[in-house]
């Protein structure tokens, strides 16, 4: 017999442990004994299956990571540190890892699969087990937890065992991923898109047999008057604190970016991405409503779209100088027609009877090789009456979004953003960047799944007047064109023909 002793240091890792949903997802911050958690609920469950008729408790487990690196560097350390070979039998290191694990009654097939490796997902697909844990899935598609759902419960066959596997059940860890991520929106760290299909919100939909937790922070940002992050203080009710060394989270955040130490100290869905936010002034807790904002009447809803195949559009009111942006719309491999008619619904069902006005990106004027329709056209020809902004230079798009952000009228900010523009959020929290780059920051922000509804909310600020200053400034003042008098008549009657 062994002998072992696991005690949860915090509530959320214990509601996890003793949760009884079919699947399972666990959010928290670095060290916060996440797979600890796992490895011991495994063993919890398999230990907690019914004997078969010949007084063996069979089950077998999937350990799912993204790459076989990380799966043999972290999730298999983690796991042989919990249950050591000495104790728990020979660990196999040919691929697919396998630890077979007999102790007592207990027959507990264990095995290993990396996401990179063609063969292990096949075994996927094609998965007879009792359980499954899937390490970070934050850096996994959805997809993945799909598959495997349906695979639970089919070992121990039934000819093993009267009644076949009795608990059927999928954990999953992970620190926080992107605000874009179908976690973060599914678990309501971020909103729900507006402007999502009814396929889009099955997807961010939690399923009833599934269960969400998520861990308290690391540590909590802290904020000058402003609103802009001064330092960091560990928060006092993280979790497994009590195993973790001493100032594990003050030591963490020296020399890394917001974003990482929102990701891995705070607990806080951020961009992944390496560079530099293209506009550090906006602050959530500043220019996010408390709730979704909705439409005024007397007010026209004003609209720019970026074009291309990942299109974008970003609709918004500007009330007594005040921009309240009000929704967005999305699209992956879409073109400009199809874009614009769901444009068209998308007024059609958000601000039916409101006049409107839009722009679009300058380039969307140019014609097509192909068949001479730029997207422009398209638009007009849906009915969508949209002109050029009067610029495509990036410094002044960025620096007109930049002076909006800025202003305050009586501590009231300028620009609100509705939650549900989770799009654009993502983008204007760090998506959009500018890409690391020695010595001098980088002319143009860099182009990415961000730029997009970044760009959409440029031209709209552009299109609707703000920088006008950034427009003109440096240009020579224009002086009247005046044709030169005619020296004889017979220049002047020539003129007059």
């Amino acid at each position: 017999m062994i002998s072992l002793s696991y005690a949860p240091d915090g509530a959320t890792l214990e509601r996890f442990f003793l949760s009884q949903a079919r699947v399972r997802l666990i959010q928290g911050p670095r060290g916060s004994g996440k797979s600890n958690l796992c490895c011991y609920n495994l063993l919890s469950e398999a230990l907690k299956q019914p004997k078969g008729f010949d007084g063996v408790r069979r089950s077998r487990t999937y350990v799912v990571r993204r790459t076989f690196d990380e799966l043999k560097r972290t999730t298999v350390k983690t796991w042989l540190q919990n249950f050591p070979e000495d104790k728990f039998g020979r660990f196999i290191w040919s691929r697919p890892f396998e630890h077979h694990i007999r102790v007592g009654d207990l027959d507990w097939e264990v095995i290993f699969l990396s996401l990179d490796d063609p063969a292990d997902l096949q075994k996927l697909k094609s998965a007879e087990i009792s359980s499954a844990w899937v390490n970070e899935f934050a850096e996994i598609s959805r997809d993945v937890l799909d598959d495997l759902e349906p695979c639970l419960g089919r070992y121990p066959d039934k000819k093993l065992m009267e009644g076949g596997c009795k608990r059927p059940f999928l954990i999953a860890d992970t620190n926080p991923g992107s605000e874009l991520h179908w976690f973060s929106i599914m678990s309501g760290q971020s909103a729900m898109p507006s402007g999502t299909t009814e396929d889009q919100r099955r997807v961010y939909t939690k399923p009833p047999t599934w269960e969400i937790f998520i861990q308290p922070p690391g540590m909590f940002e802290q904020f000058d008057s402003e609103g802009k992050v001064t330092g960091y203080v560990t928060n006092p009710k993280a979790e497994n604190l009590k195993w973790l060394p001493s100032g594990y989270y003050e030591n963490m955040v020296h020399g890394k970016p917001r974003s990482w130490v929102r990701r891995n100290c705070c607990n806080k869905p951020a961009s992944e991405e390496p560079g530099s936010p293209v506009w550090p002034e906006f602050q959530e807790h500043v220019h996010i409503a408390a709730k979704p904002l909705t439409a005024l009447e007397g007010h026209p809803i004003m609209f720019a779209c970026d074009f291309g195949r990942t299109p974008a559009a970003v609709f918004a009111q500007r009330v007594f100088d005040r921009w309240r942006i009000l929704s967005e719309l999305t699209a992956q491999d879409c073109g400009a027609r199809e874009f614009a008619r769901r444009v068209k619904r998308h007024m059609a069902e958000e601000y039916p009877g409101f006049s409107y006005k839009a722009w679009g990106d300058p380039a969307g004027e140019h014609l097509a090789e192909a068949d001479d329709i730029s997207p422009m056209l398209m638009f007009r020809a849906e009915g969508v009456s949209i002109v050029p902004a009067p610029t495509n230079d990036p410094v002044v798009r960025v620096n007109a979004v930049r002076e909006v952000l800025t202003r305050m009228t009586e501590g009231v900010p300028q620009f609100v953003l509705s939650p549900t523009c989770v799009f654009l959020k993502a983008a204007m929290s760090g998506g959009y960047m500018f890409p690391e780059r020695k010595g001098a920051e980088a002319a143009s922000p860099l182009k990415n799944q961000h730029s997009h509804i970044a760009d959409a909310l440029q031209y709209l600020m552009i299109g609707a007047g703000e920088g006008r200053a950034l427009l003109t400034k440096g240009a020579p003042p224009m002086k009247a064109r005046v044709a030169p008098r005619p020296k004889s008549v017979f220049q002047r009657y020539a003129r007059r023909r």
